[in-house]
């Protein structure tokens, strides 16, 4: 699965080149697709070095140097609000469905998506709440952090979100 977004990639590249097979140059006409120095251009480079030895086709030599120059250094650094700023944008969110996603994003850590795809079934439990298995990282148990938040967001099992975006109108599914 780790490769899937690449695949993908090659796919798109190759229909865009009318190529119908894969080869060397489609390789390389993929990740040369990616910005260079970056993780995704990196990952693209071992996923089409191991796809190329699978396939058994031949590769440049230079190949490998396509995935350099990234490195856990060159990301920058995040600037994470202060639980002060937090609590203060929660307050000035003036739609009562999406403050309540924004307090679970904020005392959870949950991607925007997880916040509809929750169960309650350990909130009784340390107000934990289980993140479902459909999700980008996979089922887990989350602990609100800060604990204190569950009061002062007043979250719990049925408070309401706002709904799927769907054909330009919201739904509940």
């Amino acid at each position: 699965t780790g490769y899937n977004r690449f695949l993908r990639k090659l796919l798109k590249v190759g229909q865009s080149q009318r190529k119908w097979k894969i080869d060397g140059q489609l390789l390389v006409d993929t990740i040369l697709s990616y910005p260079p120095a970056t993780d995704s251009r990196s990952r693209a480079t071992t996923c089409f070095t191991d796809l190329a030895q699978h396939l058994k086709i031949d590769l440049p030599d230079h190949f490998s140097s396509y995935g350099q120059g990234y490195t856990a250094s060159s990301v920058e650094d995040r600037n994470i609000p202060s639980d002060e700023e937090i609590i203060q944008t929660y307050q000035s969110i003036e739609d009562p469905l999406f403050r309540n996603a924004f307090a679970l994003q904020a005392t959870y850590g949950l991607r925007n998506h997880e916040v509809l795809q929750l169960h309650w079934d350990f909130f009784d439990d340390g107000h934990a709440v289980r993140v479902d298995k459909k999700t980008k990282t996979g089922e887990r148990i989350v602990f609100p952090l800060p604990s204190d938040w569950i009061e002062l967001f007043n979250i719990h099992p049925q408070m309401q979100l706002p709904g799927l975006l769907s054909k330009n109108r919201f739904t509940q599914e």
